[in-house]
C-alpha cells in the first residue's frame, strides 16, 4: 500500500487525498514524524477542501506517543474550521484532563457527549466520569458511571471504573 501511495505522489506531488492516505498508513505503522509532514502537506494545501481533517489525523498520530503538546495545535485548528469534529473534542478533553486543565475538560468532553448522544464509547464515558470527578462533580461523574457500566460490562474502560471504585 505505501508503495502505491509513493508511486501516485511521485506523479503529482500534491495528490492530497494520497498524502493523507500515506500519512494514515505511516502512523499505523509508527512512523509519527513522516506521517505529520504528510498531513502538514495537505493542511496547508488551500485546494483540498478538507484540510481539517489532516490537521485532526496529525493530532491523532502526536496522541500515540503520547505528546500532547504537539498534538494540540492541530486539534485546535481542525475545531476551530469544524467545531463539531467529534475525534478533535475527545482528545481535546483528554489532553486538557492529563494537564490538569479541567475546566476546558469539561466543555470539551461535555460538547462531544453532546454531538454523541447514546453512542458514546467506553473510553469516552470513563474520561467523562473522570473529567466530572476531578471537577467535584459527583452526580454527574456517577450518571457517566452508569452508562458505561450499563453499556458496556465487560470492556476494560468498565474494569478501570471498578478500580477508581463507581
Amino acid at each position: 500500500a505505501e508503495k502505491y501511495f509513493r508511486r501516485a505522489l511521485s506523479s503529482d506531488r500534491k495528490n492530497a487525498i494520497a498524502q493523507n492516505n500515506l500519512g494514515s498508513l505511516l502512523c499505523e505503522r509508527g512512523k509519527i514524524r513522516e506521517a505529520v509532514r504528510m498531513f502538514d502537506q495537505v493542511s496547508n494545501n488551500s485546494l483540498y477542501g478538507n484540510r481539517h481533517y489532516a490537521s485532526e489525523n496529525a493530532g491523532a498520530c502526536l496522541m500515540r506517543k503520547p505528546d500532547y503538546k504537539a498534538a494540540e495545535p492541530y486539534f485546535r485548528k481542525a475545531l476551530s474550521a469544524n467545531p463539531n469534529m467529534r475525534k478533535s473534542l475527545y482528545f481535546m478533553a483528554k489532553i486538557m484532563y492529563e494537564t490538569k486543565r479541567l475546566v476546558p475538560a469539561r466543555g470539551f468532553i461535555l460538547r462531544y457527549m453532546q454531538l454523541m448522544k447514546t453512542k458514546a464509547g467506553p473510553d469516552s464515558l470513563l474520561l467523562a466520569v473522570k473529567v466530572e470527578s476531578a471537577s467535584g462533580n459527583r452526580n454527574a461523574a456517577a450518571s457517566f458511571a452508569f452508562k458505561l457500566k450499563n453499556r458496556y460490562p465487560n470492556s476494560p474502560a468498565a474494569q478501570e471504573l471498578k478500580r477508581l471504585r463507581y
